[in-house]
């Protein structure tokens, strides 16, 4: 068989992505992602604006649902717990504990550093999954520099000779150096993430995964990993064809207007990484994808799905289910509205009174009077609104609560008739609320994991961190003035050589968690002064 060119190979890679778009869209409009966060916003109404142009009436409970919802699965930076394996803990010997302390000191250090962005792409992948799914990436970075000693001999640390190779040659400096390294933590936009047609629940055991990004053809030229760049086509005008940049609306490619749409997919069956421009006949960069210890390829992404479905990749959106009782509020209220605004007093007059007398009832009353056979001045009575309407709004809160989970107590608002109750519905949402701290420590886990790869695989030039110190221990002050003592200059040879499971602390996820173990250690402190009350 005659080896496929690179114009083939790209354009194998497009119709994969197009028909892995057609699964997308479909999804995407069978479940109303775009719809669901307009609604997040409060744009709720299809038409937003009534008849005299005034906005219609929105009480939106979808926003107050997820800003309460949030701060109790991601408040503050999460607290990794790093441990050997049992086998290495075992060994005569070993060092594993220190190693995995070093590890998890190493990773805690990096995610609280604020330029790395940690804090901030997590909380934005929380958010999207509750219209979409959380994609985030996590990667190295290296920035070069012109070396000022290219072409002249390296020599030897404190010594004028010259550092030779095996074959006796003196090692001389390359053109550029690697001036500064870190790793990296990027959200992914879920609409511009895609992966194979016959995709399965977990990503890794998916064929491959991809997302496009739109770039300048200059910044691609100044990558200094990319080739073939010198000839790039821009698709940010492109015409409707049968590539995935078809369902790119006019809006869309007016924004990215001469501009690369840049796929990077990546091939978990082959284990390789190849990253190409719409419109060019060229990878940009092809590349075997990293492993870990038992060989299988590192896929550099945790994604964070709340509501899986069954064989499927795409989940269930939380927000879809909440729509229904959503609307039903709204247009109950906007019902309300409307008799209100109608309930303006009109009056009729029997047409033997004078238009004098008429002036005096029109100039500068608010009622409208109107001719008509009746005994002297009379108002109109209003169409009484069906009570059936009112009585609605209870049930309908009740409903959204249900789908939801999250009582109007937790909103700051009083619904529950008793105390009991209200009791009973918090301890069913926090049930609720754990499942999902649970599967967002799964998710930071799966982020840290990454992290510490890269960390431990990558990192080339040495790097201090911050030694864990426990600022309510005792001595915590005398230890924390010992700076030699809480920073440490390392390198990534010092993390590796232990094989360690890494997880997230849940009850450093949320400041509630610090109210009820502070509560729980009370009433053991209870019983512990008086057994008899327990």
């Amino acid at each position: 068989m005659a080896r496929k060119s690179d114009a083939e190979k790209v354009r194998d890679w497009l119709k994969r992505l197009e028909a892995a778009d057609k699964v997308y869209k479909t999804w995407e409009e069978k479940y109303r992602s775009k719809v669901l966060w307009e609604y997040y916003l409060g744009h709720q109404w299809k038409e937003q604006e009534d008849q005299d142009g005034k906005l219609r009436y929105t009480i939106n409970l979808i926003f107050p649902t997820i800003e309460t919802q949030l701060p109790s699965q991601l408040f503050y930076y999460p607290k990794y717990v790093v441990r050997p394996s049992p086998t290495m803990t075992q060994t005569p010997g070993s060092n594993a504990n220190e190693r995995a302390t070093l590890q998890e000191d190493t990773l805690n250090a990096f995610v609280r550093d604020e330029r790395l962005g940690f804090k901030a792409e997590t909380f934005l992948g929380l958010l999207e999954s509750y219209f979409r799914f959380g994609v985030l990436e996590v990667g190295y970075s290296g920035d070069w520099m012109d070396n000022p000693n290219a072409g002249k001999p390296i020599l030897k640390e404190n010594s004028n000779d010259p550092v030779r190779s095996s074959d006796g040659n003196e090692v001389l400096g390359p053109e550029q150096v690697l001036s500064r390294e870190r790793i990296y933590f990027k959200r992914i936009p879920a609409h511009q993430f895609r992966v194979g047609a016959n995709a399965h629940n977990q990503l890794t055991r998916c064929d491959w995964c991809a997302y496009f990004e739109w770039h300048y053809p200059e910044d691609l030229k100044r990558n200094r990993r990319y080739k073939n760049t010198t000839n790039i086509h821009s698709t940010g005008k492109m015409q409707e064809d049968a590539s995935p940049s078809s369902y790119v609306d006019a809006d869309e490619q007016s924004k990215f207007r001469d501009m690369v749409k840049v796929w990077k997919v990546f091939d978990i069956r082959a284990k390789k990484r190849v990253d190409f421009g719409e419109g060019n006949e060229k990878f940009f960069l092809e590349e075997d994808l990293p492993l870990w210890e038992d060989g299988a390829p590192v896929v550099p992404f945790a994604v964070l799905m709340k509501h899986p479905r069954l064989d499927e990749f795409y989940p269930l959106p939380p927000v879809f289910n909440w729509i229904s009782p959503q609307d039903e509020l709204n247009e109950t209220r906007e019902m309300q509205k409307v008799h209100r605004k109608r309930f303006l007093r009109k009056f009729m007059a029997d047409p033997s009174i004078s238009d004098e007398e008429i002036a005096k009832w029109e100039s500068p009353i608010d009622g409208l009077l109107l001719r008509g056979k009746v005994e002297g001045i009379q108002p109109i009575p209003d169409a009484a609104l069906d009570p059936t309407v009112v009585r609605n709004i209870p049930q309908t809160k009740e409903d959204f609560r249900e789908i939801s989970g999250v009582a109007g107590e937790r909103r700051g608002i009083a619904e529950s008739e008793t105390a009991t109750q209200a009791n009973i519905i918090d301890v069913a949402s926090r049930v609720r609320e754990s499942k999902a701290k649970n599967e967002i420590a799964s998710w930071l886990a799966q982020i840290g994991k990454l992290a510490l790869y890269f960390l431990r695989k990558r990192m080339v030039l040495p790097f201090w961190i911050q030694l864990n110190t426990d600022l309510q221990a005792e001595g915590a002050e005398m230890q924390a003035a010992n700076v030699v003592g809480i920073y440490k200059q390392i390198q990534a040879e010092d993390l590796d050589g232990v094989d360690t499971e890494i997880t997230v602390d849940i009850q450093s996820l949320a400041p509630v968690n610090e109210a009820q173990e502070r509560q729980d250690w009370i009433q053991a402190l209870q019983l512990v002064a008086d057994p008899l009350r327990g």
